[in-house]
């Protein structure tokens, strides 16, 4: 994660011979979370520039818990029932009318943590919400999780599990 560690005067000789290694084997090169400074030698590497994480497609007809490989799923939607959770579609009357108890609630969870917002890695609330739906995740008594669309496409995720 992130550029290499140590004197930035190397990390263009270093960078060249760990491509060139990963070549020898066949193997590909990625980095993560890379800073603007180092940008021209991940280029000159050959490398290309992409956003991980921001966005997820789901052939819903095609999706289902079924199989091993699905089980780390199963478990916990499992779990989540046996705690009586529910997942609820909001729509987008609701969302705006309790967009300030989602503020409350969130401002409650960071002070009682004694933490700030992480923003990108677990999502943020962002106000006004132009949101035609949301979702949350509940049991009856307290909001664990809420999912809202900004501008169409990207979610603001905040978690409270």
């Amino acid at each position: 994660m992130g550029d290499p560690v140590g004197t930035s005067s190397a990390f263009g000789e270093l960078l060249w011979k760990f491509k060139e290694q990963a070549d020898r084997f066949g193997a590909k090169i990625v980095f993560y979370q890379i800073s603007e400074e180092y940008l021209p030698i991940y280029l000159d590497l050959g490398l290309s520039l992409l956003k991980l994480g921001q966005e997820a497609r789901v052939e819903l007809s095609q999706f289902g818990l079924e199989g091993k490989k699905r089980d780390n799923l199963r478990r916990g939607r499992n779990k989540l029932i046996k705690q009586n959770y529910y997942f609820e579609v909001l729509e987008r009357d609701a969302v705006v009318a309790n967009i300030n108890r989602l503020k409350e609630i969130s401002d409650a969870w960071l002070t009682q943590k004694q933490v700030r917002e992480k923003r990108f890695s677990l999502g943020f609330l962002v106000k006004p919400i132009s949101a035609e739906r949301g979702w949350q995740l509940h049991d009856h008594l307290k909001v664990k999780l809420w999912l809202l669309p900004i501008c169409g496409k990207l979610f603001h995720m905040k978690s409270f599990l």
